[in-house]
């Protein structure tokens, strides 16, 4: 059930994403303050009633069920509303904090950093505890997702202090750039090719170099892994700046994007028509994938040929 989705001229994608048929983990994470895993909590522990506007496909109460805009999903007797107006921020996260809502080990975290933060509003990405730096948080996961993607070719502006000689860290600059081979993933034979967009010597200060790194990919710990190999000592990583958003200059302060930045940032990620049209075809090919098992989506199929073939 391929096509071409109908798009009216004036079509306004927040709202369109909005109406999108989705799973009900991602509809609560996405329309409540539960995140993910929370979200799948509340529907184990049954939290969570669905009065369909039809018949459904899966009558379970379950993450992988479809929902639909018509369809009224309760958590804890209260109905759970689609979220249109979204929040973006962005944290100077500090030293030592953990990328994470709530560690489960007492470390500093964002709910420590942040104990006010607008319910829904969760990390894009992840920066390591070593690491400081502007740190993205979203309510609106369509957003962070298309900002996340490996080929966004958004860019992230680094500076790294590093204790090594001088004529060492001159002859790994080029080397950022062309490629440095990392090892291969858990259960891949294959090793990772690790790059930077640019990669130059800023300041040489107290015989410590400082540089500036830009990537446009996000290999976990990737710039750390690339100095470890090159043997550079790396004393501090801080990102300054994440698809041109910089944070505030004091650490653990954080403020409220304004909507042009947000624009900004949905231009970078491929706009929110992008974001509508990856969903919609992700919702084919899972409807293709049940049919092909012999187990039709039949709801799901019939919501796609209206919007497929809408006139």
């Amino acid at each position: 059930m391929i096509g071409v989705v109908f798009v009216q001229e004036d079509m306004d994608w927040n709202h369109a994403r909005a109406l999108l048929p989705k799973r009900l983990d991602k509809h609560l994470r996405d329309s409540s303050n539960l995140s993910i895993s929370l979200a799948r909590e509340a529907l184990k522990s049954g939290r969570v009633r669905i009065v369909a506007s039809e018949t459904p496909d899966d009558s379970r109460i379950c993450p992988e069920r479809i929902v639909f805009s018509e369809d009224k999903i309760f958590l804890d007797q209260r109905l759970v509303v689609p979220r249109i107006i979204h929040e973006t921020q962005v944290l100077n996260k500090p030293l030592g904090m953990t990328t994470t809502m709530r560690d489960p080990n007492g470390r500093c975290d964002i709910s420590k950093v942040l104990p006010d933060l607008t319910p829904g509003v969760y990390p894009a990405g992840r920066l390591d505890r070593e690491t400081s730096g502007a740190l993205l948080l979203t309510s609106d996961g369509d957003l962070a997702h298309c900002l996340l993607r490996p080929n966004s070719g958004v860019e992230k502006h680094y500076w790294l202090w590093v204790d090594s000689p001088l004529e060492l860290v001159e002859a790994t600059l080029p080397r950022f750039v062309s490629g440095i081979e990392l090892a291969a993933k858990a259960g891949s034979a294959k090793p990772v090719m690790a790059r930077a967009k640019s990669a130059c010597l800023s300041a040489y200060k107290d015989e410590h170099c400082i540089l500036r790194v830009v990537l446009t990919s996000g290999l976990n710990r990737q710039i750390r892994r690339m100095c470890s190999i090159s043997k550079l000592r790396l004393i501090a990583l801080h990102r300054e700046t994440f698809a041109g958003v910089s944070s505030p200059p004091e650490a653990s302060r954080s403020r409220v994007l304004l909507n042009s930045e947000v624009a900004e940032l949905w231009a970078q990620a491929g706009g929110m028509e992008f974001a509508y049209r990856r969903r919609f075809q992700s919702l084919v090919i899972e409807a293709g994938r049940a049919h092909s098992k012999g187990e039709p989506l039949l709801r799901l199929e019939r919501w796609l040929a209206t919007a497929l073939h809408s006139p």
